[in-house]
């Protein structure tokens, strides 16, 4: 049996794998829930990654691994590195090295031409990444639920839910969000929105999935929602300027865009890269990170 390769990408609301040749071509690919650590926490996080990886690789029992590369937020700091260090030595037994790489590299490598320019990621979370020619690295937000992600879902989300009690105390402009939130939650009051948000066992992909309330809200001319919306929009643009100022040259002025708020949501995707576009070269596509994924375990130089 021929040499695969495994991408993983480990994103905030799912994680995907795929099992590639050494052409490049897909053999499979699966999906399973969250696999970064913030926001399902670091047991249920490997659980995911390892069910995953048992049942992509049930086919290929006893064919040669040449390369694995697991790609998630939280991935360019040591210490989550060892976290996951630790759990692929352990499930590979040590016969598969596994290269360790943040999120937006992965999307870098998946969507641009070549492994220079920047990325931008808003989903569950929010960061750029900058690559110069030569190899130099800079990144941009990136510091979790508690210090950052603004102009994510859970950012969006987390808005919402903080004007809308703010209105309820008229401290905030009047706004549809509050009921459309509690009808979501299914919840009687408004105020019971403090404790769901604040449990203990609440996770950030569970808040994220509010969004698509403000979007329909601003879409639909709220004021607070179109207000969140377009803050979501100028923290994306500063992360970007903020990566281009820092990143050494040289570089190409291309941009690739990933995660679920570029790609999908009704307001945020069409302003955003409207804007953009004036001064950069935009880059997106499906399976970004996942075909980035693979193509850095096969150029990972610990293989050479």
């Amino acid at each position: 049996m021929e040499t695969i390769y495994i991408g993983i990408d480990g994103g905030g609301t799912r994680t995907r794998v795929g099992i590639a040749k050494a052409d490049r071509t897909f053999l499979d690919r699966r999906e399973a829930k969250s696999s970064n650590i913030y926001a399902v926490g670091e047991e249920r996080a490997q659980h995911h990654v390892r069910s995953l990886l048992d049942e992509a690789l049930a086919p290929y029992s006893g064919a040669l691994i040449g390369g694995c590369c697991f790609a998630s937020a939280g991935l360019g700091r040591p210490a989550e590195q060892e976290v996951w260090r630790t759990f692929f030595d352990s499930y590979f037994g040590g016969r598969v090295h596994t290269l360790l790489i943040s999120d937006a590299l992965a999307l870098l490598a998946g969507t641009l031409p070549q492994m220079a320019g920047l990325c931008l990621i808003s989903g569950t979370g929010s960061i750029c990444i900058g690559r110069n020619r030569g190899g130099s690295l800079v990144r941009s937000g990136g510091f979790g639920t508690i210090l950052g992600d603004e102009g994510s879902a859970w950012w969006i989300a987390k808005e919402a839910i903080r004007r809308s009690l703010l209105a309820r105390q008229g401290r905030e402009s009047p706004t549809i969000l509050g009921e459309a939130i509690r009808a979501w939650l299914d919840v009687a009051e408004l105020e019971a929105t403090i404790g769901w948000a604040n449990a203990k066992e609440r996770t950030k992909d569970q808040i994220a999935a509010l969004a698509p309330i403000v979007t329909d809200a601003a879409l639909g001319g709220d004021q607070v929602a179109l207000h969140i919306m377009d803050e979501a929009i100028a923290h994306l643009t500063e992360l970007v300027e903020a990566t281009e100022r820092r990143l050494p040259p040289s570089w190409p002025h291309h941009l690739g865009l990933g995660g679920g708020v570029l790609e999908r949501d009704r307001y945020i995707k069409d302003r955003l890269r409207k804007e953009l576009s004036r001064k950069w070269t935009l880059f997106e596509g499906s399976d970004a990170a996942l075909k980035g994924a693979i193509a850095m375990a096969m150029d990972d130089p610990h293989l050479r």
